[in-house]
């Protein structure tokens, strides 16, 4: 049985490169598998469940989540289908497109809470914005 970590930081190109070396070995198990008529192993239907495609709604970011949860929900939009890469978060009153983030280390905040969706620092590569639970670190995004 192969086994394959999925790291904070990969997105839908890292996965494909981890994958990309095994799947002919799995492929050719398959077919093997199918020419001598195995039926393969039953799903356990009680254990089954149907995944749809996200809801639009999942698309724009809520600040006040955990950085956690926006640092999924902008790799969960992987470009398919027609529909664009990426999540949509408002910052500054502007829209964008984000299309890449990074998990920071949860830092302790002395003092007064800072407000979710707050730029704490920006330049022309990253910025860092406050989420509900600390900051996450954007690194692709464009203005929409």
């Amino acid at each position: 049985q192969t086994r394959i970590p999925i790291a904070d930081d990969d997105d839908i190109n890292s996965l494909v490169a981890k994958f990309g070396p095994v799947l002919p070995g799995l492929l050719g198990q398959a077919l093997e598998r199918v020419a001598r008529g195995d039926p393969g192993e039953a799903q356990d239907e009680a254990e089954a469940t149907y995944a749809g495609l996200f809801d639009e709604e999942w698309r724009t970011i809520e600040w006040d989540q955990p950085a956690r949860t926006i640092h999924n929900q902008v790799r969960s939009w992987i470009g398919q289908r027609d529909i664009p890469l990426g999540a949509l978060g408002e910052i500054d009153g502007e829209t964008l497109q984000i299309t890449k983030t990074r998990l920071l280390p949860v830092e302790s905040q002395p003092g007064e809470p800072i407000v979710a969706g707050t730029v704490l620092r920006r330049d022309d590569e990253r910025m860092v914005v406050q989420c509900g639970d600390g900051a996450i670190e954007i690194l692709k995004w464009s203005p929409i």
